[in-house]
């Protein structure tokens, strides 16, 4: 593997930087990023980033579950307590429904012709 291509290099870079990755394939990447501008650049680059990376509290990410579970909860009984709002929809909805019937006045005053098929038939 002493003929690497750019590619394979750039896969290998961040295992190159952090670890772990074989010793063999460390080499043939180093030897790789010394004839090649490019990839020597992003070694670098990557290199830059890994040392300047940020240490994590220890214990941050419990914490971190801990208050999403706790607010998860909170947002669960708020929405509980807040149910009703169907109800007052309802109410409105049939409020509205009962004033536009009431305030509608007939069209005509007249008696309302009612179609035969509206009349029920006796049978027998």
């Amino acid at each position: 593997m002493n003929d690497m291509e750019c590619g394979a290099v750039r896969e290998l870079i961040p295992d190159v930087v952090r670890g772990p990755v074989r010793a063999e394939d460390a080499d043939a990447a180093r030897a790789h990023v010394a004839s090649c501008d490019e990839c020597r650049a992003e070694l670098e680059l990557a290199m830059a980033l890994f040392a300047t990376r940020v240490e994590v509290p220890e214990g941050l990410a419990d914490r971190v579950v801990l208050a999403a579970r706790d607010d998860r909860r909170t947002v669960r009984s708020e929405r509980r307590a807040q149910r009703p709002w169907w109800g007052l929809s309802a109410a409105a909805i049939a409020a509205l429904a009962l004033g536009i019937g009431i305030a509608s006045e007939p069209t005509s005053t007249g008696d309302l012709e009612v179609p035969g098929y509206a009349y029920e038939v006796e049978e027998g």
